[in-house]
């Protein structure tokens, strides 16, 4: 909670928040004083025993991966599997999860927003919503946001990378 507020008085355009837990009042409160201020919050859908924090958060842009199965349909997908990352120490390592999907979707939010500034949860949601795609991935076809289509679309310009 304290991490929190003082990323809220800092005052970032997002926050991700690539943790899950069970519900809390403070930390609801806390995203909701977040979204107030004009400030959008991403989070994983929490699944299991400690569902509900971020991703049950209505103001939250709620993320799940790409690979997991359908039952959180109202929810963005990035790819979540499998994703190269930082390590302690120093190194890399493959690793996989929900909070790793979330970290994706924040860095396309960051990209929109720096093309639409004005641009809040539900406008960004709109765009992230449309640029969504379905790729073939071996003998399954995942959804995933598309970075190209939603920077392209909050510039009211075409996507020209090769699909």
């Amino acid at each position: 909670a304290q991490a929190l507020a003082k990323a809220i008085e800092l005052k970032p355009q997002i926050i991700n928040l690539s943790l899950t837990g069970p519900a809390d009042p403070l930390l609801q409160a806390l995203i909701q004083r977040a979204v107030d201020a004009g400030i959008v919050v991403v989070g994983p859908i929490a699944r299991g025993s400690d569902s509900g924090f971020p991703g049950d958060v209505p103001a939250v842009l709620s993320v799940v991966r790409s690979e997991a199965d359908a039952s959180a349909d109202h929810a963005l997908r990035a790819p979540g599997n499998e994703v190269l990352t930082l390590v302690p120490g120093g190194g890399y390592d493959f690793a996989s999860g929900d909070s790793l999907a979330a970290a994706a979707v924040s860095g396309v939010s960051a990209l929109v927003l720096e093309r639409q500034r004005n641009l809040r949860t539900d406008g960004l949601r709109a765009v992230l919503d449309q640029s969504t795609v379905t790729r073939q991935n071996g003998h399954s076809a995942l959804r995933t946001v598309d970075a190209c289509l939603a920077v392209a679309g909050a510039a009211n310009g075409a996507c020209t990378a090769s699909r």
